[in-house]
């Protein structure tokens, strides 16, 4: 399956990635976002990331991923601030299909 991941940086200053799965883009211009295509299983998946705000100290903790379960796929997405970044500033949308492959598409937007 493929999972298309955006990472945006919705803040006046660069934002740096301190750790990330799969090698996701290091630094990200103000104003601009990135996008990563990714191949994953089909039966689950995790994407996590952590970029520092250029802004403030600190920044956020992202994690999104799916798992096909009994009844069909669940899927979850999390954003988490740190130091002077407050979580609301740290915005994940998945957008999913319901039916196979179950390719989805995941944003992660710093905006603090």
């Amino acid at each position: 399956m493929n999972v298309k991941v955006n990472i945006t940086n919705n803040t006046a200053k660069p934002i740096t990635n301190v750790s990330s799965t799969y090698g996701l883009p290091h630094v990200i211009d103000p104003w601009r976002t990135e996008t990563v295509t990714l191949w994953m299983g089909s039966f689950s998946s995790s994407v996590s990331a952590d970029f520092a705000s250029g802004q403030v100290p600190g920044g956020c903790l992202f994690q999104a991923g799916h798992e096909v379960t009994s009844t069909g796929p669940v899927y979850a997405g999390n954003g988490a601030g740190y130091g002077q970044v407050l979580s609301p500033f740290c915005w994940v949308n998945v957008f999913h299909p319901w039916s196979p492959p179950y390719d989805y598409e995941v944003t992660f937007m710093i905006s603090q």
